[in-house]
């Protein structure tokens, strides 16, 4: 019944929020097999194969939650990092842009998208890309819901500056 369905979320959700066990895949799995067009469990069964390196199941999965009308800029970054790690840069670009137009506001989606095209050695677009993300207010990531159910990431201040001094140096 559905309520086990619900169950299974939560307990992948706890473990894929703390890294433990498989990062919930198994529970993520369970809940989509209780309601196959769940997007939020398909995005999060995603993110737990990504961090698993299982990266063509996560775009899969990825795809699963877009077909499924999920309407959240992470969808796309996180489907971007999957395709990027399959050296799909076309797609892994489209998706960037795609993420960047969901949400400009967002810092994780500029900070993405320059990783990527700085590890493709496109150092003049990140940079320019870094640049743009520089004008955002550096609180309004945790301060403001990311809108997306459960999804509960802190930004990393020490990531940014990290790739703020990579990029612009």
């Amino acid at each position: 019944d559905n309520l086990a369905g619900k169950a299974h979320f939560w307990l992948g959700y706890l473990q894929l929020s703390s890294d433990k066990g498989d990062y919930g895949i198994a529970h993520w799995k369970q809940s989509i097999s209780y309601e196959p067009t769940n997007s939020a469990a398909w995005f999060n069964l995603g993110r737990a194969q990504l961090k698993q390196q299982d990266y063509q199941s996560a775009l899969d999965s990825f795809n699963k939650a877009e077909q499924n009308a999920f309407d959240s800029y992470l969808v796309p970054l996180f489907k971007a990092e999957a395709e990027a790690k399959l050296n799909l840069n076309q797609e892994a670009r489209l998706s960037f842009q795609h993420a960047l137009e969901m949400a400009p506001e967002r810092w994780a989606t500029h900070f993405g998208y320059a990783r990527f095209l700085h590890s493709i050695k496109n150092y003049q677009e990140a940079a320019k890309v870094v640049k743009t993300a520089l004008t955002i207010d550096p609180d309004f990531e945790n301060s403001t819901s990311s809108g997306c159910e459960y999804y509960a990431e802190k930004m990393n201040r020490q990531d940014y500056l990290f790739i703020h001094n990579l990029i612009t140096a």
